[in-house]
């Protein structure tokens, strides 16, 4: 779920730079509490200061869920849930950031911590019904869904098939 919806906050960061409602080399201060992982800003013990740009960077390259929650918030929650269904991707949902599954999860199992929460997941003596695993919370659309999808609406469209038999008898493969 996480790196996937990092690619709509890309989106909509880009968006909101080309309208000029972010200016990617503005320094953002983010707190020390902020979304718990290994990769990026979440391993440090400080408050850090970087740019939008450096943010979304760490966002995309280390997989930075800190990072990407912060963008997720300034872009507006709102437009990132809408950009599914922008693409044509209707399938997909975007109900939140990791920040708000941790939040689920926390509340699920009744802890105050991811540690926490993980380990009540992996006692096998404490059934757990958690939003965060369940697929009602997840997406209906799979990447490969979504490029097979994709593939054959684009295999099946009428430029398609009048312009690939030319173009393969014309020695290219691009169609």
């Amino acid at each position: 779920m996480a790196s996937v919806y990092k690619v709509f906050v890309l989106v909509a960061y880009c968006r909101a730079v080309d309208a000029g409602t972010i200016d990617p080399r503005e320094p953002v201060v983010v707190p020390v509490r902020r979304t718990p992982g290994i990769p990026g800003i979440s391993a440090l013990a400080d408050p850090v200061t970087m740019s939008w740009r450096d943010l979304v960077t760490s966002m995309v390259t280390a997989s930075d869920n800190a990072a990407a929650d912060v963008v997720h918030t300034r872009v507006g929650r709102d437009r990132v849930a809408a950009l599914p269904a922008e693409l044509g991707l209707g399938g997909t949902r975007i109900r939140g950031g990791t920040d708000d599954v941790f939040a689920d999860l926390l509340a699920d199992t009744g802890t105050d911590d991811v540690a926490a929460a993980f380990g009540v997941l992996a006692d096998n003596d404490v059934p757990v019904e958690t939003r965060a695993l369940s697929p009602v919370y997840g997406s209906s659309t799979t990447a490969a869904d979504t490029t097979v999808s994709r593939l054959m609406s684009s295999v099946n469209s009428e430029s398609t098939r009048t312009s690939w038999p030319r173009s393969i008898a014309g020695g290219r493969v691009v169609p």
